[in-house]
């Protein structure tokens, strides 16, 4: 949550940002989704996108994984998915 808060920050140029965390199917899900200028596919596969490739590898150490979806000027959604047996 810290880095993907960080990037909104340092990247998105958004005014509101959403967050959204439960528990769900024996999933940790969380969700930040903001209102910014929204992560290309090139960006977000990016060798550069070191925060980026930190939480993807953080998620897969816990059997979990990170999707990120953004469109250009309507924002950026990045969401979470660790079970839950690993995320405690």
């Amino acid at each position: 949550m810290q880095e993907a808060l960080t990037n909104v920050a340092r990247h998105a140029g958004a005014s509101c940002v959403a967050i959204r965390v439960e528990a769900d199917g024996g999933l940790l899900k969380a969700t930040v989704r903001d209102d910014g200028r929204g992560i290309t596919p090139a960006q977000a596969e990016g060798p550069e996108s070191f925060g980026l490739i930190g939480m993807r590898e953080r998620a897969a150490h816990f059997g979990g994984r990170v999707r990120i979806q953004g469109r250009p000027k309507t924002g950026t959604t990045l969401s979470v998915e660790i079970p839950l047996e690993a995320a405690g």
